[in-house]
C-alpha cells in the first residue's frame, strides 16, 4: 500500500510540475534537440532529424511533440519521410512502475507517402516533403515490409491526415487519404481500424476495420478478418484497365459491406452486402457495351477444398428492358 501511495504521489506532482514547467522549457528543449533525435531514432529504428522539440499534457499522459521530422534512410542517411507532427505519449504509472519512460502511444500526423509496385512485384515506399518549401519527392526508399513490421510492434499508433498515392507497374494512379486510423498490437494479436478518403472525381469515406494473428510482415502466415463499408464508391475509377473473362467494367457507383476471411495466404469466405448502379460493361469479345441500371443483393462465396460454392439472397437486376427476376 505504501508503494502505491508514492507512486500516486508521484503521478501528482509530475502532472504539476509539467504543466507549469512546460512554457518555460522551450529553450532548454531546444539546446537538446540532438538528444531528442537519438531518442526518437531509438524508438523509431531510423535514423532521425528534428526541428523542434516540445512538451505537453494531454488528458492523463505527458507527450513530447516533435515537429517538422525527417525520417533517414539508414544506409545512405537520406531523408526517405518527412512527418509535419509526431507525438508521443507516456504512461506514468508503468514508467513509475519500471524506473524507465514507457510510451503508450504514438500519434503521426502530416505526412505524404509514395508507393509504388516495381516490376517484380515488390512494393516500394517514397515519402514525400509535407511541409512547405519543396515538392520534389524524396528519391531514398524503403520496403513495405519493412514499414508494416515497425507498425506491427507499436503497442498503440494513430495516423492522421496521412496522403497516400500509390502507382502500379503499369503506371496506374491511385491517391488516398488515412485520415483517421488506429493501429493496436499485442503481441501477435494486431488490429486496425478507421476512416480512409478515397481521392474520386466525387471523394467518398471508407470504413475499415482489420484484426490478424501472426507475423504482420508476412501476409502468407497470418490469419486475418476483414471488414469494410463504403457508399459512393467509383467502380470505373479504381477498378479501371481490369479484365473479367473477357468483360471490362466502364462506369459504375457502388455502396457494399464486405467482410472477408484470410487464412495463410488465400481468402476462404467473402460474405457482402452491395447495390451498385449505372453500370456499364463492356464485352471485349465482341466489341459491345451493356447497360444495367442497378444490380444489387446479398452474395456470399466461400472456399471449400480445391472448390468454390457462391450464394446470393435478394438478388435484384435492372436491365433497360426488363427486370431479373421478373417482377410479376
Amino acid at each position: 500500500m505504501r508503494k502505491i501511495g508514492y507512486a500516486f504521489a508521484g503521478i501528482v506532482i509530475f502532472a504539476a510540475l509539467l504543466v507549469v514547467t512546460s512554457r518555460l522549457l522551450i529553450p532548454v528543449l531546444d539546446k537538446h534537440r540532438a538528444d531528442f533525435e537519438v531518442w526518437a531514432s531509438s524508438f523509431l529504428e531510423m535514423p532521425v532529424k528534428i526541428e523542434e522539440a516540445r512538451v505537453s499534457w494531454y488528458q492523463y499522459y505527458p507527450v513530447i511533440t516533435l515537429n517538422s521530422v525527417t525520417i533517414l534512410d539508414k544506409t545512405s542517411q537520406q531523408p526517405i519521410l518527412q512527418i509535419e507532427k509526431l507525438r508521443v505519449s507516456f504512461s506514468i504509472p508503468q514508467s513509475i512502475w519500471h524506473w524507465q519512460p514507457i510510451i503508450s502511444r504514438i500519434m503521426v500526423s502530416g505526412v505524404d507517402v509514395n508507393l509504388y509496385e516495381k516490376p517484380n512485384g515488390e512494393i516500394a515506399v517514397q515519402g514525400f516533403p509535407a511541409i512547405a518549401g519543396s515538392d520534389k519527392p524524396y528519391t531514398a526508399e524503403s520496403k513495405l515490409a519493412d514499414i508494416i513490421t515497425w507498425l506491427g510492434q507499436q503497442p498503440r499508433l494513430m495516423l492522421r491526415n496521412a496522403n497516400l498515392s500509390y502507382v502500379d507497374k503499369l503506371g496506374k494512379k491511385r491517391y488516398l487519404t488515412l485520415f483517421n486510423i488506429n493501429f493496436a498490437n499485442d503481441g501477435d494479436r494486431h488490429t486496425v481500424k478507421g476512416k480512409v478518403l478515397l481521392r474520386q472525381d466525387k471523394p467518398t469515406e471508407l470504413t475499415a476495420q482489420i484484426e490478424w494473428f501472426g507475423n504482420s510482415s508476412d501476409i502468407n502466415a497470418i490469419d486475418a478478418d476483414i471488414y469494410f463499408d463504403v457508399a459512393g464508391f467509383s467502380l470505373s475509377q479504381w477498378l479501371k484497365g481490369m479484365t473479367l473473362q473477357d468483360w471490362q467494367l466502364k462506369s459504375g457507383v457502388s455502396n457494399a459491406r464486405v467482410w472477408a476471411t484470410w487464412r495463410k495466404g488465400v481468402f476462404t469466405q467473402v460474405q457482402s452486402t452491395f447495390e451498385a448502379y449505372d453500370l456499364s460493361l463492356y464485352s471485349v469479345f465482341d466489341k459491345s457495351t451493356h447497360k444495367i441500371l442497378r444490380f444489387s443483393g446479398d452474395v456470399g462465396w466461400k472456399r471449400k477444398g480445391d472448390t468454390y460454392i457462391i450464394a446470393g439472397d435478394d438478388v435484384f437486376i435492372d436491365l433497360p428492358n426488363h427486370l431479373w427476376p421478373s417482377s410479376n
